[in-house]
């Protein structure tokens, strides 16, 4: 697994401000060239905004969100890293608008890492997925057996469980090879 490290600190205009639309969509824009000119099958980005001490709700709202819906018939996982804790609240404000205050509900769940701690921002999943995901932040990877004998479930319904995370972009999956059958381990992105 190879993660494209995308240091948003390089498209500003302002030291260490990212701010207004224009500027959302610019860094917007930067990430769909790197994804389109990736030869990875299943390209894992990290978008780090480590040194940036402000983003406006206006950056935000024409980066993420609208980057996850550009790319959502892509198969790419995006996480974002390393959010100032004021733009990690405007970002969850944009993403919770986006849910609540469309014609048309946008229901965005991102990966997000601070430090080395993986967590979710906007949309939690429904509550069975949300298990399955908080075995995986506290193990990094995990195989479906792992997860039916820590939830107690069918190994089925764990099966079932680690696909729907994996379609909706929060985890990468390594089939196993030489095991009889199609196995595979589900993790968190690492590099």
């Amino acid at each position: 697994m190879i993660i494209y490290a995308l240091d948003i600190s390089k498209a500003l205009e302002t030291p260490g401000t990212l701010a207004n639309r224009q500027n959302g969509i610019s860094a917007r824009e930067r990430v769909m060239v790197l994804v389109n000119m990736s030869r990875e099958v299943r390209p894992v980005i990290q978008i780090d905004f480590s040194g940036i001490n402000t983003t406006d709700v206006s950056f935000l709202d024409e980066f993420i969100p609208e980057l996850i819906l550009h790319l959502k018939t892509h198969i790419v996982i995006i996480f974002v890293s390393n959010l100032h804790e004021e733009s990690y609240f405007a970002l969850e404000c944009v993403l919770a608008h986006r849910e609540l205050k469309r014609e048309v509900p946008q229901r965005i769940t991102l990966l997000y890492k601070q430090g080395d701690t993986f967590s979710l921002c906007g949309s939690k999943p429904e509550p069975n997925l949300m298990a399955a995901m908080n075995v995986i932040f506290k193990r990094g990877e995990v195989s479906t057996r792992e997860i039916a004998d820590a939830l107690d479930i069918p190994i089925f319904n764990a099966s079932t469980r680690m696909k729907r995370l994996f379609d909706m972009k929060l985890i990468v999956r390594v089939r196993e090879t030489g095991l009889p059958g199609r196995q595979h381990h589900y993790m968190l992105p690492r590099a």
